[in-house]
């Protein structure tokens, strides 16, 4: 595995470095909140920061084809998403990860302001709960929002 670096470089291959701001944003906690992340922090000496590319073609969904803005990403597991940010042309999710620990699959959503959200399908194969925020951008001239499809 190639250590993090320049951020554009990276996201090609699904990781990069902190935010410049440093901020803590996601789950239920306010845009901006500084607060101690020490309980949610993954474990082990290996801690990391990367990025993952969100897609471009899940922010190109028709009004009524909300469903194809869901996408999903290999995390390793109990990684800590900390905020969405522009990086250059692309949008990337930043997290705190144990690169040790197994890799999962894990479900986003990104909605444009005022565009409909799926509504939550607690039954079948593709069964899942809630949107959990985590974090509003900005690209392609409007304001983005991400959220986490809890199952």
């Amino acid at each position: 595995m190639r250590e993090p670096g320049d951020d554009t470089e990276l996201l090609e291959e699904g990781r990069a470095g902190l935010p410049s701001d440093g901020q803590n944003r996601g789950g239920t906690a306010a845009a901006g909140d500084t607060k101690s992340m020490s309980s949610a922090v993954p474990t082990g000496p290996f801690i990391k920061v990367w990025a993952y590319e969100v897609p471009a073609e899940t922010m190109n969904v028709k009004p009524g084809e909300e469903r194809k803005a869901l996408f999903e990403l290999s995390m390793p597991r109990d990684a800590r998403i900390l905020c969405a940010r522009v990086v250059g042309a692309r949008v990337g999710i930043y997290a705190l990860v144990n690169p040790q620990m197994k890799y999962q699959q894990r479900f986003f959503y990104a909605a444009g302001t005022n565009q409909p959200l799926p509504r939550p399908e607690p039954q079948g194969k593709n069964a899942w709960k809630a949107l959990d925020y985590v974090d509003t951008f900005f690209a392609m001239g409007k304001s983005w929002h991400l959220f986490e499809v809890m199952r």
